[in-house]
């Protein structure tokens, strides 16, 4: 049986004027998946998830969300994700439960259960003790955390995040990372767009990559990660006890081709078979350098980034 599609889209294509900001986007996320949608700046990521949140309306394409047509009924789409925006528009003379009150009774949702979904987020999003506080007074982490909270107001099976941690201090971001996973982690379907390669690597199972509105690569981190590592050959990072010159002791190695120093006692080896990695290390441990660290490197998230998308940022 295979996953539940949660969100999918089909040559989904918005012009504006004479800009094509996205470009025949073919989207899936699987239920349960944390996904994160990256690219260069100017690439359509915003413009895409504000489509996928019904804000914009694609000129072709299609979009469904829980096998349901954002186009044709959004207010039945709406109804079951939560959406974290880029930019806040709270009330600043209210406090947090009285905009909660305010947003869940658009929603049309019962008084008692209101009440005490209140409860839920305002604790979950760490917000209770300053629950009475006026908005208006609350710092960006805190704005940020009661519009998560307004987002989960309605229990939604997607949450959207448009950069859920832009001009946030190093602990906001810390705080908002460890929320996202809390929730992925209970069973949210989760779709996060993000410039911070580091944060979507914390935070999401799987990604689509878009350049110039297109999507050059959608898979799990981990498959993405693996593809590009069997492209590029085997990597081990070494290090040594001695600074010298590494390539003239291991290029008679059958399956080495090639060394890159990074430091004064630090190497990266390239190999084409996995299977030269045991006489690798046998032979700098057997060498003048000596061996002081040895590991095969996982490609990170970054370098499938810059591979995807010709090293733009």
């Amino acid at each position: 049986m295979t996953a539940e599609t949660m969100i999918q889209t089909t040559g989904l294509t918005k012009d504006f004027g004479r800009l094509r900001a996205v470009d025949g986007l073919n989207i899936e996320v699987k239920r349960g998946e944390a996904y994160g949608f990256l690219g260069p700046n100017g690439a359509g990521k915003s413009t895409t998830i504000r489509m996928l949140t019904g804000f914009l309306r694609p000129n072709i394409g299609s979009i469904e969300i829980m096998g349901k047509d954002m186009l044709r009924n959004p207010l039945a789409v709406k109804e079951k994700v939560g959406i974290v925006p880029d930019q806040f528009g709270f009330y600043p003379l209210m406090n947090s439960r009285e905009h909660l009150d305010f947003y869940g009774r658009l929603y049309g949702m019962e008084k008692k259960r209101l009440l005490a979904r209140t409860d839920e987020v305002l604790g979950l999003v760490g917000l209770t003790d300053r629950a009475k506080s006026r908005v208006g007074d609350y710092s960006h982490g805190m704005k940020q955390r009661l519009a998560i909270a307004q987002a989960l107001l309605n229990e939604p099976e997607i949450l959207f995040l448009d950069e859920p941690t832009t001009g946030l201090d190093p602990q906001g971001q810390y705080d908002t990372r460890q929320l996202i996973r809390k929730l992925h982690a209970g069973g949210l379907t989760i779709f996060v767009s993000s410039h911070l390669l580091n944060e979507v690597d914390d935070i999401c199972t799987h990604v689509g990559i878009v350049k110039s509105g297109r999507l050059v690569a959608q898979d799990s981190i981990a498959n993405l990660q693996g593809q590009l590592s069997k492209a590029k050959g085997v990597l081990v990072s070494v290090s040594v006890c001695r600074p010298g010159e590494l390539w003239p002791i291991v290029k008679g190695v059958q399956g080495v081709v090639g060394v890159d120093p990074t430091g004064p006692n630090a190497f990266v080896v390239h190999l084409d078979r996995r299977e030269a990695i045991p006489e690798l290390a046998r032979v700098v441990a057997s060498s003048e350098l000596g061996l002081w660290n040895f590991n095969e490197m996982q490609l990170s998230l970054e370098q499938v980034f810059l591979e995807m998308t010709g090293g733009a940022r």
